[in-house]
């Protein structure tokens, strides 16, 4: 497993309405690719993203389609009683296809891309 320290992500949410920014905060990942992002303030009336913003790696810098960014809800208005959130996965892509890639992403009937 390769380390997943340094990649940075970006919070950013904003106005439903105007869909203007609101609010932004950055973190950086771990050795595991795990990051904390503490949020300021309750952000009911916006629409939250934790979006990927740059990866330490050369070789794996490319936002993965689907997979750069995901939505969290960053209010205590909203019936949940936790105030940790958690996001979905955020990936970079290798700029090179490891061996063998093609072949398990058609067996599994996955993107029909061409390497």
């Amino acid at each position: 497993m390769y380390n997943s320290s340094g990649a940075r992500v970006r919070l950013v949410c904003r106005d439903i309405v105007t869909e203007q920014v609101k609010y932004e905060a950055e973190a950086l990942t771990d050795k595991n690719g795990k990051y904390t992002i503490a949020v300021v303030g309750d952000h009911e009336n916006e629409l939250c993203d934790v979006e990927v913003v740059k990866s330490p790696r050369e070789d794996c810098k490319d936002p993965a389609i689907g997979f750069e960014n995901s939505r969290v809800v960053c209010s205590g208005n909203v019936g949940m009683h936790n105030p940790i959130r958690y996001a979905n996965p955020l990936f970079f892509m290798k700029s090179e296809s490891v061996p063998g890639c093609k072949d398990v992403l058609d067996e599994l009937g996955l993107f029909p891309l061409d390497f």
